[in-house]
C-alpha cells in the first residue's frame, strides 16, 4: 500500500512504494554461471539454515543492501528467498530494481528477468527504487518470492515492493 506523494510524515522518503518484504533468506554468493534448472528452482523448499541457505536476515529498509551485508564482493550472483501473504485476490504493481541482471519468480513462475546492468537509483525522483514497475495480479494466500541477482561490480543491492494498482506517479 502506498501512502501517497503527499505524506510528510517520518517516513515520507517511503510514502510512494508499497510493502517490502523485510526478512530474507540467502543463497551464495556463487559464481555468476550458476542458476538453477527450472526443474531446481520448481523443487526448492528453502528452509533458513539448511541446504547452504543462510538463516533469515532482516532488513530496515526498502533497499536491499547486499555490498555491507556480503562485504563488498564481485563477480557473483546471489538468490534471496522470501514469503509473503496476500489477504485478498488482488491486482497489484510490483516495483523492483538492481543495480545489474536481477531476475524474479513468484511460486516459481518468472515475473521478470533483466537483461543487464542498470543503476539502482539513489536521489533521483525519476529512478528511485521503482525502477521497474509492473503489473500482476495475486491470489489470497502464502506465496514463495525468489530473487536472482547479480554483482559485478559497485553497488550490490536490489528492492522489491508489491504496490496498489494505483499509477499516480
Amino acid at each position: 500500500v502506498k501512502a501517497g506523494g503527499d505524506y510528510h510524515g517520518e517516513w515520507s522518503e517511503h510514502a510512494n512504494y508499497g510493502k517490502v518484504p523485510r526478512r530474507w533468506t540467502f543463497f551464495g554468493p556463487v559464481d555468476l554461471d550458476h542458476e538453477f534448472s527450472d526443474e531446481e528452482r520448481t523443487a526448492l523448499h528453502v528452509t533458513p539454515g539448511e541446504g547452504g541457505w543462510s538463516s533469515p536476515v532482516w532488513f530496515g529498509h526498502d533497499r536491499i543492501d547486499l555490498d555491507r551485508h556480503y562485504d563488498d564482493p564481485v563477480h557473483v550472483a546471489v538468490y534471496a528467498h522470501t514469503r509473503f501473504t496476500m489477504p485478498r485476490d488482488d491486482e497489484v504493481r510490483f516495483w523492483l530494481g538492481a543495480d545489474d541482471r536481477i531476475q524474479v519468480w513468484i511460486d516459481g513462475a518468472s515475473i521478470y528477468q533483466s537483461t543487464g546492468a542498470r543503476r539502482l537509483g539513489r536521489r533521483s525522483a525519476d529512478n528511485l527504487l521503482g525502477q521497474v514497475r509492473l503489473p500482476g495480479q495475486v491470489q489470497a494466500g502464502e506465496h514463495d518470492l525468489l530473487i536472482r541477482i547479480e554483482q559485478r561490480r559497485g553497488p550490490f543491492e536490489f528492492s522489491f515492493n508489491i504496490c496498489e494498482a494505483i499509477d499516480d506517479i
